[in-house]
C-alpha cells in the first residue's frame, strides 16, 4: 500500500488535510472489503496516467463533504512520494445511511483547465422598473458553465 497525505495547498483557503492510502486491490469485491476496515474506496484519474485505487478514512471524507465546499477544494496528494494535485469530481453517499461509498478525484496537470457549474446570483431584481410595474424575472439558466484553470475557483456568478 501506498502512503497517501492531503496537504493543505495555497488555493483560496479552501484546502483541507487529511490521511489515506494507496490499494493496488483489482479483485472484485475490494471496495466493500475497503468498507469493512472502515475506509471509502476513493480513485485518482486523469491528466493522461492510468487510474490509481485509493481508500480514505471514513469519517474524515464524510466531514470532509458535509461541511461543504468539498468538490471545490483542491488538494495536494502524496502518492508514492510523488505529489499530484487533484480535486473531487463526484462522490456517492448510502440511500438509506447517508455515508460515503466512493469518492472520485480529478489529477489537475498545470495548464489544464476545469470546467465548473457556478450559480448565478441576481442582484437588486426588486429594484428594476419592469418589476415594480408588476414584471417579473424570467430565470432562464440558474448556472453557468466555466472553463477556468484550477487556480481560479469562483463560489458563484458576478453580480447580474
Amino acid at each position: 500500500m501506498a502512503r497517501i497525505s492531503f496537504a493543505k495547498g495555497q488555493d483560496n483557503g479552501r484546502d483541507q488535510k487529511t490521511r489515506g492510502h494507496g490499494s493496488q486491490r483489482d479483485r472484485q469485491g475490494a471496495a466493500r472489503s475497503t468498507r469493512r476496515e472502515g475506509r471509502t474506496p476513493a480513485v485518482l484519474y486523469g491528466g493522461g496516467e492510468a487510474p490509481t485505487p485509493l481508500s480514505l478514512d471514513a469519517r474524515t471524507v464524510t466531514r470532509l463533504i458535509f461541511a461543504g465546499h468539498f468538490l471545490t477544494t483542491i488538494f495536494e496528494l502524496d502518492v508514492d512520494g510523488k505529489t499530484e494535485r487533484a480535486i473531487p469530481r463526484d462522490y456517492q453517499l448510502d440511500v438509506v445511511k447517508d455515508h460515503p461509498l466512493h469518492v472520485d478525484f480529478l489529477r489537475l496537470k498545470p495548464g489544464s483547465r476545469l470546467r465548473l457549474e457556478v450559480p448565478v446570483h441576481f442582484v437588486n431584481h426588486e429594484a428594476a422598473p419592469g418589476i415594480k410595474r408588476g414584471g417579473s424575472l424570467n430565470v432562464v439558466y440558474h448556472s453557468i458553465e466555466l472553463w477556468v484553470p484550477p487556480t481560479i475557483f469562483p463560489r458563484r456568478s458576478p453580480p447580474i
